[in-house]
């Protein structure tokens, strides 16, 4: 539901949001961290992200139903390989007065996924900073993500769609990692991307195999060791 009544800034919802006594379940603290997509607000149980109003050629957090919709599907993607991690998506509300609430009946202004906490020490990249990940965590993990990727369903697509989708990728990429504030030598890019899509445009038949033999699936674009839970079975956390 999107309202055209006092719309909140983003200044003040992280303002409510930093302040322990606004959350539905007790806390002593609230922890901070920002992306450029999100804030992310950790209590002493839980994780609560809050995404952005921002708006960029691959995705559009613009309005509170885009983001509505975009927590939703967080939910149901990240949550088929981390169900113990993903909660829900909760309102962030206009009550009487005008006041910001959690959780709460009001008028819809924002959303929030809702997620488990969990102890930093077992995540993948501080296990190996502390030298404490073993070959049995990475065995564990390369299983989990193996009968994943081996059950996941094709997406229905055809080979130029596919090929189209990959360009466009690449191109946006391509065109991020040359912005001059992200420091990255332009001689390290432009070869290897310029390459990739000289690929994609002459030898299409390599992709379109791909498309017929069911290669397509709805699987996992961003996985870094910060991403990666070693629980017993570990778990994805994207």
């Amino acid at each position: 539901m999107e309202t055209k009544t006092f719309l909140p800034s983003l200044e003040e919802k992280v303002a409510f949001l930093s302040r322990p006594e606004n959350y539905p379940y007790s806390t002593r603290t609230v922890g901070k961290k920002q992306t450029h997509m999100s804030w992310v607000f950790l209590t002493d149980t839980h994780a609560w992200k809050l995404k952005k109003p921002v708006r960029f050629d691959h995705i559009d957090f613009s309005t509170p139903e885009a983001r509505r919709r975009d927590s939703e599907a967080e939910i149901r993607l990240n949550g088929r390989l981390a169900p113990n991690v993903y909660q829900t998506v909760v309102p962030l509300t206009l009550g009487p007065g005008r006041r910001i609430q959690l959780n709460r009946i009001g008028i819809p202004v924002d959303w929030l996924v809702r997620m488990r906490r969990l102890p930093a020490g077992r995540m993948l990249d501080q296990a190996i900073a502390d030298r404490t990940v073993s070959k049995e965590d990475l065995t564990n993990v390369g299983t989990l993500l193996t009968n994943f990727y081996l059950k996941a369903a094709p997406i229905p697509m055809t080979g130029q769609e596919y090929r189209a989708r990959l360009t466009k990728e690449l191109e946006i990429s391509k065109y991020e990692l040359m912005q001059e504030e992200n420091g990255v030598p332009h001689q390290l890019v432009t070869p290897v991307l310029d390459r990739s899509l000289r690929v994609i445009a002459q030898h299409p038949e390599i992709f379109d195999d791909r498309v017929q033999a069911g290669k397509t699936i709805e699987g996992h674009g961003d996985l870094r060791p910060e991403h990666l839970f070693l629980e017993r079975p570990p778990e994805d956390i994207v």
